[in-house]
């Protein structure tokens, strides 16, 4: 199609959207009736200046007034407590980008610095393809919060995508895994949560946040492995390999706490990965961790199952998932055997992406 034929339909489609006339999208702009609506025929393409004007009164961009917007694109969004993935997706399916960036949880870094980076990522992920042929899910942990959920409204409105929708990072996980049938989701990140569906309902177990979560989550695990370095440390504990792998890194105490609660809970969770190393080494003290840990993990998963029955579909994702699973699945005793969910999280985003209304 003419670059002329494909402005014209798009500024008469954005026109139409905000409800303006030729007339009045003349005024905004500082043109006459007369030049819009030559432009809205097709006749000719208006200058840089006069495009930058109308995307500005159009709440679009110039991309966007350019291209032919007939095509469909889709994409997802998955946002956890350590990273942010997106992936894009043409109508056939075919994957055409992903990318990975920084974690997005507005309760961990605030909305404003979660939006900077979503901001970010999307802008270099569509590259040249227009938002307004982009359909979008996104599926992050804590955004559709009360007190955040209008920042992100407004946030997703400005970009004019096609059409989208918000949810959670475990919305991500049980499209993946479950798809559109029951059983049970576990995410085991530096957070934990647990989704049993049973007939298109959802009951949740755990997932409280760090505050009131007993057990199975990398910030358990993490602080966990600090308690016992700090009891050693002062004389109330029994000795852990902890200590010296600890020291090493930072032997000043106060240091590490001021680093520790500096970081939050993102740089709590960072050591529960000495704690599994420690542990492989024989460490009694981070064996009891990580014991005591995937036990509350089974505990929850068998209340999980009795909102469906057993056997049920259990799958579990999160960077804890290669490490437990095994243990888990001991400690389970058959009643629900647990799989790792076999893709990314984020093509459960994609795939609920494909199913909103265009």
């Amino acid at each position: 199609m003419p670059l002329e034929k494909t402005f014209s339909e798009n500024i008469k489609k954005f026109r139409t959207k905000e409800n303006i006339t030729q007339k009045e999208l003349a005024e905004k702009i500082g043109y006459s009736d007369k030049t819009v609506s030559k432009w809205e025929s097709g006749g000719c393409l208006p200058s840089v200046e006069a495009l930058l004007r109308i995307s500005t009164a159009l709440k679009t961009d110039i991309n966007t007034l350019l291209c032919n917007s007939d095509k469909t694109y889709y994409l997802g969004i998955d946002g956890g407590g350590t990273k942010t993935d997106l992936i894009l997706a043409d109508s056939n399916g075919n994957i055409i980008r992903e990318a990975q960036t920084d974690q997005c949880n507005p309760f961990d870094i605030g909305a404003e610095k979660a939006i900077g980076v979503l901001k970010n990522a999307i802008y270099e992920i569509c590259g040249d393809i227009p938002f307004s042929s982009t359909v979008m899910f996104a599926g992050i942990a804590g955004m559709i919060a009360g007190e955040y959920k209008k920042d992100f409204k407004d946030f997703f409105d400005s970009l004019h995508f096609k059409n989208y929708s918000l949810g959670s990072d475990n919305d991500n996980i049980i499209r993946a895994g479950l798809g559109k049938g029951d059983g049970i989701s576990v995410i085991m990140g530096t957070g934990i949560c647990i989704f049993a569906v049973s007939k298109g309902e959802r009951h949740r177990i755990s997932g409280w946040g760090y505050l009131f979560d007993e057990g199975g989550s990398a910030y358990n695990i993490g602080r966990d492995g600090l308690s016992a370095y700090f009891s050693y440390l002062d004389g109330s504990g029994k000795y852990t390999s902890l200590f010296e792998r600890i020291s090493k890194t930072e032997p000043s105490s106060q240091k590490l706490l001021t680093s520790l609660y500096s970081g939050g809970k993102k740089e709590i969770a960072s050591y529960s990965m000495l704690v599994f190393e420690e542990a492989k080494k024989g460490d009694k003290i981070c064996i009891g961790i990580i014991e005591r840990n995937i036990k509350v993990v089974a505990e929850l998963i068998k209340s999980a199952a009795r909102h469906i029955g057993s056997p049920c579909k259990c799958i579990i994702a999160g960077g804890l998932t290669d490490n437990v699973i095994s243990r888990l699945n001991e400690l389970l005793g058959g009643v629900v055997t647990a799989e790792k969910l076999g893709v990314k999280p984020v093509m459960g985003a994609l795939n609920l992406a494909k199913e909103i209304k265009q």
